[in-house]
């Protein structure tokens, strides 16, 4: 086993300098903007040349419950997430979607408090 090269970083700029692959993972569009795109301080800024960069966003969640070991398929579900019309268009191919159903999407944050409020513990 090689001993990791992991290291603590102060800004994005600074965790995607000298490496070889980046892949960011936030909350939101706005977040991730900020993250990439910051003059000073985001992954574009110190991103080495010909470094592979990536970003992750939710395109759809799904569940399903498991009670007393067995699965209760009339309780499980699944979400299509809005992005404000600023999603991954890039990736919708690859989950046969098409832009119109994320536009019938839901928030993700409105999607988890939906589920939160429906568990029963």
């Amino acid at each position: 086993m090689r001993p990791s090269r992991s290291r603590r970083a102060a800004t994005p700029a600074e965790a995607a300098a000298g490496a070889g692959l980046v892949i960011e993972v936030t909350a939101d569009d706005a977040s991730s903007r900020t993250v990439w795109l910051d003059a000073r301080t985001g992954i574009l800024a110190g991103a080495a040349p010909g470094a592979v960069l990536a970003t992750s966003a939710t395109l759809s969640v799904g569940w399903v419950v498991v009670a007393q070991g067995r699965v209760r398929l009339r309780d499980a579900g699944y979400q299509l997430i809005d992005h404000n019309g600023d999603g991954p268009l890039e990736s919708l191919g690859i989950h046969r979607l098409i832009p119109d159903d994320l536009a019938k999407g839901v928030p993700i944050d409105e999607v988890a408090q939906r589920r939160l409020a429906e568990q029963t513990w």
